[in-house]
């Protein structure tokens, strides 16, 4: 049991009484439902680069893997920006930082769609998306619903990364009527514009504890310090989890060009994606109810071999229909995000909520980054995506045994 003079300082701060969690529901659900509203608004972008990836190869005469290196950048630049936006966040509060991010987002997608010129151009673009990304996404949101929930922390977690199933399912549909109705310059700005359309609830309903005036007795908001985290070998299994999950999850990217390649209109993939969205809803907000009674690191290890046995199921997809597998990692995915979640802010505490988790998310963003025109190198060599899918089900079922191990750690008291 990992305990230190920081974590017997943090264990010793009285909280005042706590309500149930049906009280901190029936208080706050507005924070709920614009958290998982923004959550879905700024996830869009991520189940849509499979639709793009076609189009912009045509449009800018360049092979499936230089168009790859458009979403790494991506990726990597949400990754260095991450933390600076969870300090951000910690410090100035989430509301700000949102309401600043979700335009700067909605004219990056705009820009992107008024590309012209060489590849290096369509790079820009994600560097530009990966800039605004991380301030209107789950993990600034979290940090707003974490300061507000403890009993229901679980579940309101779960409700508000149902969010991001939305995106899997309107993003997708959204960007391909707009391609096939249009080109892919207007399945841009239709992303910028369902982007905005999330503003208006985070201006009036998203507020953090400490801004909230009314209660004379707000709760200490405690945890470890980024510094202390560091010294924690939880951090680092939870690391190492995301950064092998990143390695893993990379693949759905592909699931759009890998369904029309067998033989499916790009209307029905994108179809298939959406489902894969609304798979993953159910199940984020069941699993909130899930880890709030049984280990979610047990929870989250179980997921990564229920992926393993879909993305193996994808590779040899010659044998099986690929629909199940789909759905399967629907609801696994919403399995996983959620579990990160709620680790975060139980092993670490709300204190540096959002600079802890934007930490974390480099570590995702550096297996993302490397998976995604890595799969893509796979399937240029073998001339198929059975070899990727393959590869990638060999590599999720190690974060299967990070996650044994962190859950051998106790969670942090009274967060």
């Amino acid at each position: 049991m990992i305990r230190s003079e920081q974590a017997d300082s943090i264990l010793s701060v009285a909280r005042p009484a706590q309500p149930s969690a049906t009280d901190e529901f029936r208080q706050y659900w507005r924070i709920v439902l614009v958290a998982m509203l923004g959550t879905g608004f700024g996830s869009l972008f991520g189940y849509t680069f499979g639709i793009f990836a076609e189009p912009l190869s045509r449009a800018f005469h360049a092979s499936f893997a230089s168009v790859s290196f458009w979403i790494t950048l991506y990726i990597v630049t949400m990754m260095v920006v991450a933390p600076v936006a969870g300090r951000m966040a910690d410090r100035f509060g989430a509301r700000r930082i949102v309401l600043v991010c979700i335009p700067l987002l909605a004219a990056s997608f705009a820009s992107c769609g008024l590309l012209s010129g060489g590849i290096w151009m369509l790079y820009l673009g994600g560097v530009l998306i990966g800039c605004a990304n991380p301030g209107a996404s789950n993990l600034v949101y979290g940090r707003a619903i974490n300061t507000w929930f403890r009993q229901g922390r679980g579940v309101a977690l779960g409700v508000m990364s149902a969010g991001i199933g939305l995106g899997a399912i309107v993003g997708p549909l959204l960007v391909q009527a707009a391609i096939d109705t249009w080109n892919w310059r207007f399945g841009f700005f239709a992303l910028g514009a369902a982007t905005l359309a999330g503003f208006p609830l985070v201006y009036f309903w998203l507020h953090e504890q400490r801004e909230c005036a009314a209660r004379e007795v707000p709760a200490p908001e405690t945890g470890y310090s980024r510094k202390e985290a560091f010294r924690l070998p939880t951090f680092w299994l939870m690391a190492a989890g995301n950064l092998l999950w990143g390695l893993g999850v990379g693949g759905t990217n592909f699931i759009v060009p890998f369904l029309t390649g067998k033989g499916l209109s790009r209307p029905q993939a994108a179809t298939y994606m959406g489902l894969l969205g609304a798979t993953s809803v159910l199940t984020r907000v069941m699993n909130g109810f899930i880890v709030a009674r049984w280990p979610a690191p047990y929870i989250c290890a179980g997921a990564f071999l229920g992926s393993a046995a879909a993305f193996a199921a994808l590779g040899l997809s010659w044998q099986v229909g690929a629909l199940a597998p789909i759905l399967g990692l629907g609801l696994i995915l919403g399995i996983q995000v959620n579990c990160f979640d709620y680790c975060t802010a139980r092993y670490f505490g709300v204190k540096a909520y959002g600079e802890i988790a934007g930490m974390l998310g480099i570590a995702n963003g550096i297996g993302m980054a490397i998976s995604t025109p890595l799969f893509g190198y796979l399937r240029d060599v073998s001339g198929s995506y059975a070899v990727p899918y393959l590869a990638t089900a060999a590599v999720m079922l190690i974060p299967a045994g990070v996650m044994f191990l962190l859950g051998r750690h106790p969670f942090l008291k009274n967060t």
